[in-house]
């Protein structure tokens, strides 16, 4: 047998991590995805691929409350490529410079994220509650439940 040998267990390493994220399975994503990247290292080929893997890995680590760690896979995907640009990778990259002190530089990259999800959200410098008003109940006539009509 040769390096370029081998036997595929799982056609595809990367549908098999996304699973295991949906699961909450963050450390076993995480060895799902360095053994592929380090696959993909060895042979040299298909950078689109790795910088998949890599992004994914990087959002794993992200999940898994380990900003600092996630900031270094993300910084490992190609500056250029489709998988820097996606969203998620850039707030996981904001996040990670946050997470080593960055601020600016976690700033404007969050700015650029809102921007391209294209929602309005206020920034705000001092610490405000998730919820800034309450609903109040409607002074409408309360409806009660009736078993014999069903309604």
């Amino acid at each position: 047998m040769t390096t370029e040998t081998g036997i595929d267990l799982v056609p595809d390493q990367l549908a098999l991590a996304r699973a295991q994220m949906d699961a909450g399975q963050y450390g076993v994503v995480e060895g799902t995805l360095r053994r592929r990247i380090a696959t993909l290292e060895a042979t040299g080929r298909n950078p689109e691929e790795l910088d998949a893997a890599r992004a994914l890995l990087a959002e794993a680590l992200w999940r898994s409350g380990r900003p600092a760690a996630a900031y270094d896979a993300v910084t490992a995907v190609r500056p250029r490529g489709a998988e820097r640009r996606r969203s998620i990778t850039m707030m996981v990259e904001a996040e990670g410079l946050a997470a080593i002190g960055e601020m600016r530089q976690a700033e404007g990259l969050l700015e650029r994220v809102v921007n391209a999800v294209g929602a309005r959200l206020p920034v705000r410098r001092r610490r405000q509650p998730r919820i800034a008003w309450a609903p109040r109940p409607s002074p409408m006539v309360r409806m009660t439940w009736s078993p014999a009509t069903g309604s």
